[in-house]
């Protein structure tokens, strides 16, 4: 009997034993599994992120070379409007010169023929 005792005790003791590392192995397999998705989850939050700064710093690329453009096309046409209302003001100068040296001519001729006839 008390052989039989100690035998179904070592037995018991074995049964014991084997649940207790089949139940760590268990929970080591599923905080592997938890750490693997945590890990993944991880490393897709990380990819989305760096995707979302790469549009964003895309985004921000195009809207600045945008910006620029514009800029540029706004100056140049200011510069054209400019250049055109220099040429028209220069034009309306010469053509000012222009009538008042022929009016001093005119004038210098009349006022010759009028000597000469005083003259004459």
């Amino acid at each position: 009997l008390v052989y039989n005792v100690l035998v179904y005790n070592v037995l018991v003791y074995n049964v014991l034993v084997y649940n207790v590392l089949a139940y760590n192995v268990l929970v080591y397999n599923v905080l592997v599994v938890v750490y693997n998705v945590l890990v993944y989850n991880v490393l897709v939050y990380n990819v989305l992120a760096y995707n979302v700064l790469v549009y964003n710093v895309l985004v921000y690329n195009v809207l600045a070379y945008n910006v620029l453009v514009y800029n540029v096309l706004v100056y140049n046409v200011l510069v054209y409007n400019v250049l055109v209302y220099n040429g028209l003001v220069y034009n309306v100068l010469v053509v000012v010169y222009n009538v008042l040296v022929y009016n001093v001519l005119v004038y210098n001729v009349l006022a010759y023929n009028v000597l000469v006839y005083n003259v004459l």
